[in-house]
């Protein structure tokens, strides 16, 4: 996912980049991160942004304006504003942000908008693919694993559908952006968020599989593991 910050403040690009990638965003999504301090007429718009952090006070630029611009180029794009003025919340109304972050309480409001975020992009995340019969677009949270078979994939929902496509797991793997989605072997990729139990060798899901951990995957496994317990998992 691409994210833009624009803010005046080097200092505070520094810590919110910082946040944003140690952060449960940046542990499960793949992040690519553009900052801007000014020259705001150089941003890059070629680049399709998922996540945009603004400030309204802007050095020698209206803010408000500029986010109401990017809301129209980007209209699926979460917009957050990032200001030290409180009196702006009910006039940034106006532009319909994703939310609202409060310098002063920085830490505070950006772990609730984290929480908000990752739930939003999980429930409107969708994987577009093509079976035997039919095109299927699948939301990422209705997936629990992904099973290579033979030169095929099976792709497991949590209401018990098995889909078939014709792709190999590294091409899976590069078409969707998210983390949540974890190879545990060659032959399996789980989404975490459906992860019941941990044993040294196997992993039990929350629809009832048990799947085998991969000697060569193990370690990678464990690291990830342990950050997704970190950041609030099962």
């Amino acid at each position: 996912m691409n994210v833009l910050i624009l803010e005046d403040s080097l200092e505070f690009i520094d810590r919110l980049k910082e946040i944003v990638l140690k952060g449960q965003l940046g542990t499960f999504l793949k992040l690519s991160i553009e900052a801007y301090n000014d020259n705001f007429q150089s941003i890059d718009f070629s680049r399709n942004y998922g996540l945009i952090f603004i400030d309204i006070h802007l050095n020698e630029y209206d803010g408000m304006k500029l986010a109401d611009e990017l809301k129209q180029r980007y209209p699926d794009a979460a917009l957050v504003f990032v200001t030290a003025d409180d009196s702006l919340v009910f006039q940034s109304l106006t532009v319909q942000p994703f939310f609202f972050i409060r310098k002063e309480c920085f830490d505070e409001d950006y772990e609730l908008f984290e929480k908000m975020f990752v739930k939003h992009y999980n429930d409107h995340y969708m994987i577009a693919f093509t079976t035997r019969s039919k095109k299927v677009n699948l939301r990422l949270k209705d997936i629990v694993y992904i099973e290579v078979v033979g030169h095929k994939l099976n792709i497991k929902t949590i209401i018990g559908e098995t889909y078939t496509i014709s792709k190999s797991m590294q091409d899976i793997k590069k078409e969707i952006k998210s983390n949540k989605l974890v190879q545990i072997h060659r032959s399996f990729l789980i989404n975490m968020d459906y992860l019941y139990s941990v044993s040294s060798n196997t992993v039990s899901l929350s629809n009832g599989d048990v799947l085998n951990i991969g000697r060569n995957y193990k370690k990678d496994f464990q690291e990830i593991f342990q950050e997704y317990l970190m950041n609030g998992g099962i």
